[in-house]
Parts: C-alpha cells; sequence; structure tokens
C-alpha cells in the first residue's frame, strides 16, 4: 500500500527538483561560467547553495519504494534469533560450540 504513494512521491520529486536543479544550474553556469560575475567567487553563497541543491536532489533520488533495507533485515533477523542462544548453548556440548568459534574467528 505505502509503496506506490512513496514511488509517486519519488517520481514527483525527482520532476520538481529536476526543473528546479536545471534552471539554478544554468543561471549559475550564466553568471559564473559566460558572465562577468560581479564578485568573488570565495566567500559568495552561490557555491553552497548549488552544493545544498545537489544534496537534496540526491536524497529525493535515493528514496526507495519500501521502508526496508538490508541493514533493518539484518536487525530483525537478530532479533528473531536471539531467544534462541539460550537453548543452543545450552543443548549443544562445549567442545563443538568451541570449535565452531574458532571456525568464525580464523
Amino acid at each position: 500500500m505505502l509503496s506506490l504513494t512513496l514511488r509517486k512521491a519519488r517520481l514527483s520529486g525527482l520532476i520538481e527538483y529536476g526543473r528546479f536543479a536545471n534552471r539554478y544550474t544554468e543561471a549559475f553556469d550564466r553568471k559564473w561560467m559566460h558572465g562577468e560575475p560581479p564578485e568573488p567567487l570565495l566567500g559568495t553563497g552561490d557555491i553552497q547553495s548549488l552544493a545544498d541543491l545537489g544534496n537534496s536532489f540526491t536524497i529525493v533520488d535515493e528514496m526507495k519504494i519500501a521502508p526496508i533495507n538490508k541493514r533493518l533485515i539484518m536487525q530483525l533477523a537478530a532479533q528473531a534469533a536471539a531467544p534462541l542462544l539460550p537453548v543452543i548453548i545450552v543443548g549443544t556440548p562445549t567442545a563443538k560450540l568451541v570449535n565452531a568459534i574458532l571456525k568464525m574467528v580464523v
């Protein structure tokens, strides 16, 4: 249910941010590359604004259609396996546990 809404939001954001970013970078290019810069490049907010716009566009571009990722899956698996650890430790002979741990380490 949520993935369709997230997909639409991502596509809408890419279109809107893309148009805005295109206008902004064209204006930046006209001002600083093809025109006579009215001020020194160092100390101007234009560079930082362009970088901020790029970061904003990247955030929208990397938006996922499902609110799940590899880290979340690993956390869920670890939480599901945690209650089984005492059972495994009690039910497995010590020698086998030590050998298994050594194999994982080495």
